[in-house]
């Protein structure tokens, strides 16, 4: 569903394909618990049984949700102190590392489904997936930084903006009215609440701003796995899941400006906007 064909832009491109080098991913201490996807060919986890969708986790799963979220929250905000002028993204990455493994948790990105690194950051007009590399940071770039990781069997994953140096305005506002709207979705579900709330106050937001939302990504329910089902649309949508006490799940929406188009890059990771 992405475009590789017509790439006509009406902007002037801040990344580019093949351009930059991927240092191979930093070796995580033998002692550290791996995802049981780690051991297998691709890193590709095994398909979750049908019960666990909409998953109504124990008082003891979230706790353990929990304490994972709180090594990611600590992971994330050394990446986003990392991200400076003159830094690699390949820095944000590896400070990000240092963090996850000190705490004894695995960086979830590390051969997830192939994925060459333990985080994702992505530049400018990269949507999502942004591969961390030799590409310096350059004064006024906005990226996202998405950290996630395993802990004692269970995923905690959270990313945010980093402005690198003297952002513009419009840079800035694009950031604000994501994060709000993320907010304010965040305070309108509960138990009783359709999930489909997420994706009504998001977009609403982003009309009301002049944003697009991209569709393609998502929020997710987690826990014993980082992806389980079902997903959280950013978009309106008529998902029927009634929100109960005990459910955990992201909500991460990407807004942009002019369309919602993307390109997915050679290297099967990067996702770009067209336009």
């Amino acid at each position: 569903f992405f475009a590789r064909a017509a790439r006509q832009r009406v902007f002037t491109p801040t990344v580019f394909e093949g351009a930059t080098k991927i240092e191979p991913p930093q070796p995580v201490p033998g002692h550290i618990p791996r995802p049981s996807w780690a051991a297998r060919p691709g890193g590709h986890p095994e398909r979750l049984p049908d019960s666990l969708f909409a998953e109504v986790k124990s008082p003891e799963a979230i706790e353990k949700v929990r304490r994972a979220n709180q090594v990611a929250a600590r992971a994330l905000q050394a990446a986003l102190a990392a991200a400076q002028p003159g830094a690699t993204t390949h820095d944000v990455d590896r400070a990000a590392f240092d963090v996850t493994v000190a705490a004894g948790a695995y960086p979830t990105g590390i051969g997830f489904h192939g994925f060459p690194k333990g985080i994702c950051t992505s530049v400018n007009e990269v949507v999502v997936h942004g591969i961390p590399d030799s590409r310096v940071l350059q004064d006024g770039d906005i990226c996202n930084i998405d950290v996630s990781v395993y802990l004692d069997g269970h995923y905690g994953d959270n990313s945010a903006m980093a402005l690198v140096g003297t952002v513009d305005e419009e840079g800035k506002r694009l950031c604000e009215v994501t994060r709000r709207s993320m907010e304010a979705a965040i305070s309108a579900v509960g138990p009783g609440v359709p999930l489909s709330k997420v994706g009504e106050v998001i977009h609403g937001i982003a009309d009301a701003e002049g944003y697009a939302v991209i569709r393609e990504f998502c929020g997710h329910f987690i826990g014993r796995e980082l992806h389980m089902s079902p997903i959280v649309k950013h978009y309106r949508n008529d998902d029927d899941v009634i929100l109960r006490p005990g459910m955990t799940f992201t909500i991460e929406p990407i807004l942009c400006e002019g369309s919602n188009h993307c390109y997915q890059w050679a290297d099967g990771w990067t996702i770009v906007t067209l336009d």
